[in-house]
């Protein structure tokens, strides 16, 4: 069990380490808190869940009242297609 993730366990660990370090680096020269990150994600993680749901209810609601109308002349378009053709094969 001396390798890991492909590599030797110490040689993941300390890659991990190095990169952690110059991330935190980065961060903090850009004062960014991990704690504001997660929170950031999680407040943009509501805000696109919100927006699709207020999408969705607008798709929704369009679909319903086109329906109204689309459904029942589609239904009488076939029903007429129907009939003629019953007469058309019938002669």
């Amino acid at each position: 069990m001396d390798r890991f993730a492909g590599s030797h366990a110490a040689g993941v660990a300390l890659r991990l380490a190095i990169i952690s370090i110059v991330v935190g680096i980065v961060l903090q020269a850009l004062d960014l808190n991990p704690l504001d990150l997660v929170e950031n994600i999680r407040a943009l993680i509501r805000y696109v869940s919100e927006v699709g749901l207020d999408a969705l209810e607008w798709l929704g609601t369009r679909l319903l009242i086109g329906a109204v109308v689309v459904v029942p002349i589609w239904a009488v378009v076939q029903i007429f297609r129907l009939i003629f053709r019953r007469t058309s094969d019938g002669q």
